[in-house]
C-alpha cells in the first residue's frame, strides 16, 4: 500500500471535439504528483481541475481519508485542492503519508546510485569503506531538504562475502509535512 494512492472524486473533461466525460481523478492526481517537487506534499495543493462533478461534505471527506482515499475539495483561496496526500498503507504505518513515501523512495535511489559503481569489484574492507563514504556523501546532501537525520551501517559477513553481497541498513528521519496550523486567541480586559 505504500506506493498506491486511490482517488475518490470526479471532474469533467471535455475533448476537443466537444465530447464530455467524467474522470475519476486518478490520472489528474498522478500527473500532479509527477510534476510536484519531491520535498513538497500534495496535501492542500491545487490540482488542475476546472470543476468537480460532485462535492463531498466535510464528514464524507474525513471518512474517505480515514479509509485511505485521496479526495478533492474547493478551498477558499486556492480553488480545487487535494484534501490529504495519503497512500493505502495502514493508518499506523510510517508510509501512510505520500510525502514520506516519496522521500524514502528518493533516498533509496540515491543510495543505489552511489553504490552502483562498486558492483563487480572485489568485496574487501577497503571497498566497503569506500561504499560507506559514498553513501554518507549522498545522504549528507539531503540533510536540510528531505531528511533531518540518518544513520546507516554497511555489513558483509563471511558467507555474504563469498556470495558477493553487501547489506546497507539505514534509518532515515524525513521532514514531515505541515498538516495543520492552529489559531489561538485569548481575550483579556487589558494587556
Amino acid at each position: 500500500g505504500r506506493n498506491i494512492s486511490m482517488t475518490f472524486g470526479g471532474y469533467y473533461i471535455t475533448t476537443t471535439d466537444g465530447y464530455k466525460y467524467i474522470s475519476n481523478g486518478a490520472c489528474g492526481y498522478a500527473g500532479m504528483i509527477s510534476a510536484l517537487p519531491i520535498e513538497q506534499s500534495s496535501t492542500n495543493q491545487p490540482i488542475d481541475i476546472n470543476t468537480l462533478a460532485f462535492e463531498l461534505t466535510n464528514y464524507q471527506l474525513v471518512k474517505l481519508t480515514e479509509k485511505g482515499f485521496v479526495t478533492f475539495k474547493n478551498s477558499f483561496t486556492k480553488g480545487i485542492v487535494v484534501t490529504d496526500g495519503i497512500t493505502m498503507a495502514p493508518n499506523t504505518s510510517e508510509y501512510k503519508r505520500l510525502s514520506t513515501t516519496r522521500i524514502i523512495g528518493c533516498v533509496e535511489t540515491v543510495i543505489r546510485n552511489a553504490c552502483e559503481p562498486f558492483i563487480g569489484q572485489v568485496n574487501t574492507l577497503a571497498k566497503r569503506n569506500s561504499i560507506k563514504t559514498a553513501v554518507n556523501s549522498v545522504l549528507q546532501k539531503l540533510i536540510g531538504t528531505l531528511i533531518k537525520d540518518y544513520d546507516f551501517e554497511v555489513t558483509s559477513d563471511d558467507a555474504q562475502q563469498v556470495l558477493g553481497i553487501i547489506d546497507i541498513d539505514y534509518v532515515i528521519v524525513p521532514y514531515y509535512e505541515i498538516r495543520q496550523i492552529r489559531n489561538r486567541i485569548t481575550i483579556k480586559d487589558s494587556i
